[in-house]
């Protein structure tokens, strides 16, 4: 049903190969199992290819995430596994089986769309325990943070076969590339979905050192820049705030303010369209929610209500 693919960073860094070899592990749980790559040549990348019995397409010496559109990886990733969906995600995320729980429900509603979902932050300094009972304990962990992130942010996007051919090359890994993504998603009139009332996924904390002294404004690194250019401006910045649909853990609603916001309410595009957008929100959910069309409050986002 599904192929996942990623990006790695090097193993080298004894929490980054921690928590990578804990996102990939939770990956190989998900029921269908789906069939996981990884890109490229970092120290570590293709041991673990070998000894988890997964694919491994190394890139040119001279690719770097600055340099590497998403929509290259997403073609590779076609010609060498055949699926109805695949996903690119960050290799710090853990993913759980509610993600496929989704995509059946999906399949039958929307040929076209792209499904993003918000992360929890969670503190994890050691391999993780995949026994029975492992999502309910990374629940109880999600709990105890309560930390979801904001709507311009998704470290996961799943899609149906073909559906970014014609994708900005935007690059992956870099600040920007969800958001371009989710305006270019708007332009198809293809449906964005945003699952995380009912899809759990979390990301694994940790330093930006790779980035260096732009490690704290990951919006000037280059690659940053680089997506920004490609969307044509700070305008064209669309966050989950844009979804048409949510996904419930049970159905597909239809989010009405959302589908009405064609603007970017990204906190970088423009600080009055992101309140404005807020307070339209918030003065409209009585109503939508009579309507039965408001956003979906569920277990998991709940909690940061």
């Amino acid at each position: 049903m599904l192929t996942l693919y990623a990006w790695p960073r090097s193993f080298a860094d004894p929490h980054i190969a921690t928590i990578q070899w804990n996102a990939i592990q939770s990956w190989l749980r998900l029921e269908p199992r789906p069939a996981v790559i990884l890109f490229g040549n970092e120290e570590g990348v293709a041991e673990t290819c070998s000894k988890l019995g997964l694919i491994h397409l190394p890139l040119p010496r001279s690719a770097a995430p600055e340099s590497t559109p998403l929509s290259h990886l997403a073609t590779q990733a076609e010609r060498v596994n055949r699926t109805l969906f695949y996903g690119f995600t960050n290799s710090d995320i853990l993913l759980t089986n509610s993600l496929m729980n989704a995509l059946p429900v999906i399949r039958a509603k929307t040929p076209r769309f792209l499904l993003g979902v918000r992360p929890w932050d969670v503190n994890v300094t050691k391999r993780l325990d995949f026994g029975p009972g492992w999502e309910a304990e990374l629940d109880r962990l999600v709990e105890a943070g309560n930390h979801l992130r904001e709507r311009h942010s998704a470290d996961l996007f799943v899609y149906p076969r073909g559906f970014l051919q014609s994708a900005p090359e935007v690059v992956a890994g870099r600040y920007y590339v969800d958001n371009a993504l989710m305006w270019w998603t708007r332009r198809q009139k293809a449906w964005l979905i945003d699952g995380t009332p009912g899809i759990l996924t979390c990301h694994q904390n940790h330093p930006y050192s790779h980035l260096g002294e732009l490690r704290f404004s990951q919006h000037e690194t280059p690659g940053a820049h680089w997506n920004l250019q490609c969307v044509g401006g700070k305008m064209h910045l669309f966050t989950l705030a844009n979804a048409t649909h949510h996904y419930t853990g049970e159905s597909l609603r239809r989010y009405v303010v959302g589908t009405l916001c064609r603007w970017s309410p990204h906190p970088q595009a423009s600080r009055s369209l992101y309140l404005l957008t807020r307070a339209l929100e918030i003065s409209t959910h009585p109503f939508r929610r009579a309507l039965g069309m408001a956003t979906p409050l569920t277990t998991l986002n709940s909690r940061s209500r």
